[in-house]
């Protein structure tokens, strides 16, 4: 079974589907949710080698390969469901916008977004307890100073954070460039758009934490309160 975020499918299987339901999952990569959806199931991604492993673990889906900073999408039904997760923050500030229109032009239902939260308190932990940075587009005072305590410099004015710092520049995935990081979002920017927004972790860091126990406490506390997470899920219904 592949890796999939607790808090984001707690929100999921509140959604009412059934077999007519028309589902689509915008960056499906290998298909790490699709064994949990039910209906018409359309996938969308970018990297050819995601979409083969997904075809043969789920050959009664549509997949689509079609590159994100493209819309509109070659889809012409509407859909109860739209899966984006971890998508926008890989494109420029404008073709994410952008993105996120598509989504909402193509909607009947639900839209579910995840993405990085900046500004957050996961930031600092991240570092104090792994010396672990992350920094996408421009960085703000935090993030400053943190790379300064770092590196002994100050970052570039606009930056490109990958994902896996070490899997992506040794070239052990395929197409490298689509793991940077283009953008950045806060919780406050969902909420002006009608978004209802919660928080995670974030895939990065469930593998840091060992003790089940404060795993699940600190779910809890950044599920209430986003702007404190690492990782945002952002709902929105047409």
């Amino acid at each position: 079974m592949l890796s999939v975020n607790p808090y984001v499918m707690k929100e999921i299987q509140k959604i009412p589907l059934d077999e007519r339901s028309n589902v689509l999952d915008v960056g499906c990569g290998v298909g790490a949710y699709l064994e949990y959806l039910k209906g018409n199931i359309t996938g969308i991604d970018y990297d050819q080698k995601n979409l083969e492993e997904a075809k043969k673990r789920f050959p009664k889906v549509q997949f689509i390969r079609h590159d994100c900073n493209h819309v509109p999408f070659p889809v012409k039904e509407k859909f109860d469901l739209i899966l984006c997760f971890e998508v926008i923050e890989h494109l420029k500030r404008d073709e994410s916008l952008k993105l996120m229109r598509e989504l909402e032009r193509i909607s009947q239902g639900y839209i579910f977004l995840t993405t990085p939260n900046i500004n957050n308190f996961t930031s600092f932990l991240r570092y104090v307890l792994f010396r672990s940075l992350e920094i996408a587009g421009k960085p703000n005072f935090v993030e400053k100073f943190f790379y300064f305590l770092k590196h002994k410099k100050l970052p570039p004015k606009e930056n490109k954070f990958c994902v896996s710092h070490e899997d992506v520049n040794s070239k052990k995935v395929s197409n490298p460039e689509l793991h940077y990081h283009y953008s950045n979002f806060n919780s406050s920017f969902f909420k002006k758009r009608g978004y209802k927004v919660y928080g995670g972790l974030g895939q990065v860091n469930y593998g840091m934490i060992k003790n089940k126990k404060l795993l699940s406490i600190i779910e809890y506390i950044f599920y209430r309160f986003p702007s404190l997470a690492g990782s945002i899920l952002a709902v929105k219904k047409q």
